[in-house]
């Protein structure tokens, strides 16, 4: 939800971005979301592993 609401503030402020609703902006958030996390879980997370080297 507050991805969603962060992608409307960004549109407002920036000419490359254009959302052009609530539910398309819960949809893209959604998808950055799935997104993050499967890099995540594929690249690894530095702070874990900053944590495991101490």
């Amino acid at each position: 939800m507050i991805n969603a609401i962060l992608l409307q503030i960004t549109d407002a402020f920036s000419s490359n971005l254009t959302v052009d609703g609530f539910w398309t902006g819960i949809l893209g958030a959604l998808v950055i979301s799935i997104v993050s996390s499967l890099l995540s879980s594929f690249l690894g997370d530095n702070n874990e592993k900053k944590k495991r080297n101490k």
